[in-house]
Formats: C-alpha cells, sequence, structure tokens
C-alpha cells in the first residue's frame, strides 16, 4: 500500500457529500453505531464486573436498557437514511477510512446479546444470531473490498480498520451459550489470525505516517479492545486465564492501556467528534478482561486497573452522553461528520 498524492485529501474529510445540505439525514454517519456500541460495550462491563467484585447489578441492567434503546434510535436514523439516500450510503461504505465504522453495528448486537442472555435468552439469541451473520457478511465483504482496491492510501489506515476482527473475537463471548462450538471457534480463529495480519498495517500507518487527523486520534484506543475481547472469548471457550496466549493478552492489554495514558494531553485537545465513543468499548472489554483474570488468581494489580477502567469508562460515558445530546439537540449528528 503506497501514498497516492492524488489522494491527498483528508480522509476524516474526504467523500463527504457535496451534494448533501447542511443538516441533511443524507449526513447521518455510520460511525453513530459507535454510541450504541460503547453504550453496550459499558453495560456489559457493568453486569460482568458486578459479578465478580460483587457490586449491584443495577447500573449494568440500566445501561442495557439505555443501549438498547440508542441502538434502535440509530438503526432507524441510519436505516431511513439507506431509504432515502442510498448513494450517501454506498459512498460511506466504500471509503477505506470510513468503511470499518460499519463493524459497530454488527458488534452492538454482540454485545446486547451477552448483557440480556441471563434476564432473556431468547431475544438475546436472536440477537446474538442477526449480529454473528452480520459480522461475517461485514468481514468477507471488507476484507475483499481491501483485496480489490488497488492503491488504498496508508494515510486511510487508521486503529479502527481492527473492528471487524474485534466484532470477530467478540462472537464467542456470548456465542458459546447459543451456538455450536466449531462454529464459535470459527469466529475466534478468523479475528485472531486477520487481527495479526491487520496490525503491523495499523502500526506502520502510526508510526511512518504523519500524524492521524485531530477527530481521529481517539480510535488509538481501539489498539486495546482486540486483545481484551480476545481474552475474555478465550476463556469462554475454555482456555484458561494461565495460559501462556491468556498472559500474552493480558500484558497487550496492559501496554496499550500504557500507551494511551502518555497520550492522554494530546487527546484531551482533540475536538470533540462521535469518534470520541472510541475510548468506551476498549476501557470496557479491558475492565471485564482484568477483573476476570484478578478473580481467576492472577497478579491482585489486574484488579485495581480493571477498576480503574471501569471508574474512568463511568465518568467518560456521562460526559460522551451529554455532548452528544447536544449535537443531536442542534442537529449537529445531521452536519458532514469529520469521522
Amino acid at each position: 500500500m503506497t501514498e497516492d498524492p492524488a489522494r491527498a485529501q483528508d480522509p476524516a474529510t474526504a467523500g463527504a457529500s457535496a451534494e448533501a445540505p447542511p443538516r441533511s439525514l443524507a449526513n447521518f454517519p455510520i460511525t453513530a453505531f459507535g454510541i450504541s456500541m460503547g453504550l453496550s460495550g459499558t453495560s456489559l462491563a457493568w453486569r460482568r464486573d458486578s459479578d465478580v467484585l460483587e457490586w449491584t447489578s443495577t447500573t449494568g441492567e440500566v445501561l442495557a436498557w439505555i443501549a438498547l434503546g440508542a441502538f434502535i434510535a440509530v438503526a432507524i436514523t441510519y436505516g431511513a437514511k439507506l431509504v432515502l439516500h442510498p448513494g450517501a450510503v454506498r459512498r460511506e461504505w466504500a471509503r477505506p477510512s470510513t468503511m470499518p465504522f460499519a463493524g459497530t453495528l454488527s458488534i452492538s448486537m454482540l454485545l446486547l446479546a451477552a448483557t440480556f442472555l441471563d434476564t432473556a435468552p431468547g431475544p438475546a439469541a436472536a440477537l446474538w444470531w442477526a449480529g454473528a451473520v452480520t459480522q461475517v457478511v461485514l468481514t468477507v465483504g471488507m476484507v475483499r473490498a481491501w483485496v480489490a482496491q488497488s492503491g488504498i492510501s496508508t494515510r486511510d489506515i487508521h486503529p479502527a480498520w481492527l473492528i471487524p476482527m474485534i466484532g470477530m473475537l467478540a462472537v464467542p463471548i456470548a456465542g458459546v451459550e447459543i451456538a455450536a462450538v466449531d462454529l464459535n471457534w470459527f469466529f475466534f480463529s478468523v479475528g485472531g489470525v486477520y487481527y495479526l495480519a491487520l496490525l503491523p498495517l495499523v502500526l506502520h500507518r502510526l508510526i511512518a505516517v504523519e500524524a492521524m487527523p485531530a477527530a481521529l486520534a481517539p480510535t488509538l484506543a481501539v489498539l486495546i479492545a482486540p486483545p481484551a475481547v480476545a481474552l475474555t472469548a478465550w476463556v469462554s471457550l475454555g482456555g484458561s486465564m494461565d495460559s501462556p496466549l491468556a498472559h500474552v493478552l493480558r500484558s497487550l492489554v496492559l501496554f496499550h492501556l500504557l500507551l494511551l495514558a502518555t497520550q492522554v494531553d494530546t487527546l484531551r485537545r482533540a475536538p470533540f467528534a462521535l469518534s470520541w465513543w472510541a475510548y468506551t468499548f476498549p476501557l470496557g472489554s479491558a475492565s471485564v478482561a482484568l477483573i476476570a483474570s484478578a478473580d481467576a488468581g492472577t497478579w491482585a494489580g489486574h484488579r485495581v486497573v480493571g477498576v480503574i477502567c471501569l471508574a474512568i469508562l463511568t465518568l467518560l460515558l456521562g460526559m460522551l452522553t451529554y455532548r452528544t445530546a447536544a449535537m443531536a439537540w442542534r442537529g449537529d449528528l445531521f452536519r458532514p461528520q469529520k469521522v
């Protein structure tokens, strides 16, 4: 993949519909599913962590219903965009820089399925099957598009390219209770191998290419999610928290948390955009993986770090909800988005 001078346009803004006027439904972005994904991930983190920490589960239950409401609202709005502005949807899904965010749709369904599995197993199973089928269709489509599109600029690559593989890794979290184990291993294996293939491309873009646009800076947090989700899925599939793979995945989670912490000042100065929701799910997945690790008898410090992640995530969620609601009130969700 090489740089193409003819494509020097900012990938965060490229492809914005010149035909779409301000506050048009055509501008409603696929990244809006990151809202429901973040809420779903936070609800699952509170539910899973509460079980281990013996805290009240009320917070997780309330967040689960809020996440479900947000998912329905975003899905209806984006569905209306698909019906009324199909060309805008095609352009958004064809752009290498925005295409991976489609994975937030299927991941939201998978996380909601995991959250509601104990309280509403029937609807949760239906959500899981819908999410799993959507996930494999999206992943195959994205990999096919990446292979077919010659000359993709490295400027179009960013950590959110890992989202499709995060979705594949997330399938077994609830899937082991719903579907055959071989099917869950299929998702886990594909997600793991393709994560290892994509990670060098993402690191090359971060290290050897110019800095990402400010609106894309929060996607750096996405690096935390694949090893954290893989660790939770690994245990769900019967793996041990004391296995070599578990130690490697846990260490990657801690390293990427440290890396993100060193970027706090830079990230804090980035302009607010829907991409800020990229902080939520990675922190939630790290919290679940680390607290579960400590509960299984690993280093007690994992519990401390996991609780800190959950606390930061909860505060961040309140801020993001307020700022996103303000965007919606002003109608800015229907203006051209940078991401």
